[in-house]
């Protein structure tokens, strides 16, 4: 009966420890990481485009102060196979503030896990918005953010 209830204790620490983080990497594609002036309108948000329309309003509106876009890896986004995954921070007083974003996947959805970065010290203290713009393959599961 003892080895019995031993068993039982360790097959329970055991299942208890396992990892649950069953994600794996997605691979993308940076289009862009920069920020913007403030100036431009567009409020703290997290974004999946899945069409141009959406695409070139967004590009618009970016470039509205200064032609942002001019500094992107690409603009034609090929949306049968690819989706676009915008993230803007809110605007900021200086220089000193950032974005990492990290694309995963496990069984049931797309996770984007965003991590807003205040780097502290000396900064420009010139408004700023950041941003950060990937391109991933399509894909049936949802897309949520963490």
């Amino acid at each position: 009966m003892k080895k019995i209830l031993l068993l039982l204790l360790v097959s329970i620490i055991c299942i208890a420890c396992t990892n649950d983080d069953d994600s794996t990497p997605v691979p993308y594609t940076l289009i862009a990481e920069s920020n913007l002036n403030g100036g431009e309108g567009i409020p703290k948000q997290n974004l999946v485009i899945t069409n141009g329309t959406i695409w070139n309003n967004l590009i618009t509106s970016m470039d509205s102060e200064n032609n942002v876009s001019d500094s992107f890896t690409e603009t034609t986004i090929d949306f049968s196979t690819y989706t676009v995954i915008a993230v803007f921070d809110e605007v900021r007083p200086s220089s000193a503030y950032g974005l990492e974003v990290g694309v995963f996947q496990d069984v049931s959805n797309i996770i984007v896990d965003v991590n807003y970065i205040s780097f502290g010290g000396d900064a420009f203290t010139m408004v700023r918005q950041p941003f950060y713009i990937v391109k991933i393959e399509n894909s049936n599961l949802p897309i949520v953010f963490q």
